[in-house]
């Protein structure tokens, strides 16, 4: 391993992280869990090319990965150079962002540093040192996004001011709280102690508050990192002060940090006026440049992947060379039950039946459909199999009731039913375990059956004997664990079809991945005290975090 320091120097050399392993390992002594390829690309610190990543499901001995339209798609852009160079910087000049500087910098290929880079050096220029960017100009969504926050965490903002005051409130209490444990109001807690490094804490309080001034707070909450500078690991967390356990609980971590990425990292998508944008810069990567990736550091839905392969393709610039050129689709993320419900698809592959391959929700004129194509087969590691059971979010208060959804498969068919009414449904076919699942049934006051059509508009009957809905309105205590509040409808599999004679099933990528080897010795898990309950070290994909910033060079900023 060769490290270089003068490599990582950010005001001249510019990168982007694209990260990749080819195996799952855990355990100790470590032993292989499967071969699975575990990958990402992403633009947390910064951008400066167009990139795309996807696995290749054969070693490409010929030195390419052929084509294959059943090949996942990738991650990340496949803009030319010369489109992404354009689009980025008509994006700087619409929300006058910053840009390093750098010899390899210009205003044709802009290089662009990412909200907390930006918040960090802001942070650093406060405090009288110099910047590493270009001069932050009049209107840009840079002021925009602090003085959002300053006004959004001090006193009582109305709405007008803030319109979503609520979450501002709930991130900030909860970045708040993180401080205390580690600011103890002044006395070092254990990891720090006896004797507190040289600086500690940073940051510091603001003056006559126990709270750091909200410029400072910034670098934290955009960067989702805990505030845990000039302090060892310590007991009671993987890592000190760790934002799961404080303040937590777990519940509480979750739906913050649920709404910190769906609710405010995303909200451009919500207001038109930029200077409410939380983040103008997940607009870039995300709308602007329609990349799947890391945007900012918790952006796992769009960015990372742990797939079946036995290689990677790395194109810069392009499609040339990967198997697919078509985006993989994010997972969605966590469904909210004050609004949505879920949708389960049951799995075409255990029956030899076709795969799923889009969906669409709609009036029920089908005058408003959007369609979304489904992910195909993945590997279940964990039970060594291919599965193609995709669950959906719907969202049933976002437009009036009814709504229509729409499934197609492989095979042509096409199968339509009506939901009635919003969430909270009343109870239905709920049991506790270790009792047998209810049969499928459904609420008729919830949801109707329309039409299931084969490829040439024939019935297809049968198809809705397997349609069910589980609803729990308010958690459930059963004997062995608590049921949560739930809303889910769910399907069978698509209709078996056949074509002269032979069967239309759902094709699983081959060759299927080589089964996990047995370790010679029964691997001892390594043990994590994680808020003080040891549990056994889980086999996770590794998240991009923020580079460290360097060393500011002085370099005066023009007026």
């Amino acid at each position: 391993i060769y490290a270089d320091p003068v490599a990582y120097d950010a005001t001249r050399i510019p990168f982007q992280l694209a990260e990749y392993s080819f195996a799952n390992v855990t355990g100790n002594p470590p032993y292989i869990v499967d071969l699975q390829v575990d990958y990402d690309t992403s633009d947390v610190d910064q951008l400066y090319l167009p990139v795309a990543i996807s696995p290749c499901s054969r070693e490409p001995v010929s030195g390419t990965c052929p084509p294959d339209p059943n090949a996942l798609g990738y991650l990340g852009t496949i803009l030319s150079v010369p489109e992404f160079s354009l689009k980025a910087s008509q994006w700087l000049e619409d929300v006058k962002w910053v840009r390093y500087k750098s010899d390899l910098d210009s205003d044709s290929h802009p290089r662009i540093p990412s909200a907390d880079e930006v918040v960090v050096d802001q942070a650093n220029v406060s405090r009288g040192q110099a910047s590493h960017f270009t001069c932050v100009r009049q209107g840009s969504s840079i002021t925009d996004m602090i003085n959002q926050w300053q006004t959004c965490t001090v006193g009582n903002p109305g709405k007008a001011a803030c319109p979503q005051a609520p979450l501002y409130k709930e991130l900030n209490d909860y970045f708040q709280a993180n401080y205390s444990s580690y600011w103890n109001g002044g006395m070092p807690p254990a990891p720090c102690s006896p004797s507190p490094a040289p600086g500690w804490p940073i940051p510091s309080p603001a003056p006559n508050s126990n709270y750091p001034a909200p410029l400072e707070m910034l670098h934290y909450v955009y960067g989702w990192v805990p505030f845990n500078q000039k302090c060892t690991d310590g007991a009671g967390c993987a890592k000190f002060n760790d934002l799961l356990c404080n303040p937590g609980p777990a519940d509480t971590f979750t739906q913050v940090q649920s709404d910190y990425i769906h609710g405010l990292q995303y909200n451009y998508k919500d207001f038109d006026d930029k200077s409410k944008w939380f983040n103008a810069y997940t607009q870039l990567v995300h709308d602007v440049l329609g990349a799947n990736v890391y945007a900012f550091s918790v952006d796992d839905a769009a960015g990372n992947q742990n797939r079946p392969g036995e290689g990677i393709v790395i194109a810069i610039g392009g499609s040339n060379g990967l198997p697919n050129p078509t985006p993989i689709q994010p997972d969605p993320p966590p469904v909210n039950y004050a609004k949505d419900f879920a949708l389960n698809l049951g799995d075409p592959i255990p029956q030899r039946r076709p795969c799923w391959t889009s969906y669409s929700v709609c009036d029920v004129e089908e005058k408003d459909c959007v369609e979304k194509q489904l992910p195909g087969p993945t590997w279940d590691s964990a039970n060594h199999k291919w599965i193609q059971a995709p669950s959906i979010n719907v969202d049933t208060k976002a437009k009036p009731m009814p709504r229509r959804i729409i499934l197609k498969d492989a095979a042509g068919q096409v199968y339509k039913f009506n939901v009635k009414m919003p969430v909270p449904w009343r109870r239905w076919a709920t049991v506790c375990p270790p009792a047998t699942p209810p049969p499928a049934s459904v609420d008729p006051d919830v949801a109707e059956p329309v039409s299931a059509l084969g490829p040439n508009g024939q019935p297809l009957p049968g198809w809705f004997n397997g349609f069910g809905e589980t609803a729990n309105p308010t958690p459930i205590v059963c004997p062995s664990e608590t049921k949560p509040r739930i809303f889910v409808l769910f399907t069978g599999p698509p209709n078996e079809i056949r074509f002269g004679g032979q069967q239309y099933v759902c094709a699983t990528p081959t060759p299927t991945p080589s089964p996990s080897p047995t370790p010679t010795t029964s691997p001892t898990p390594t043990e994590l005290t994680v808020c003080g309950n040891p549990t056994a070290t889980p086999t996770v994909s590794p998240t991009p975090t923020a580079s460290p910033s360097p060393t500011p060079t002085p370099t005066p900023c023009s007026p």
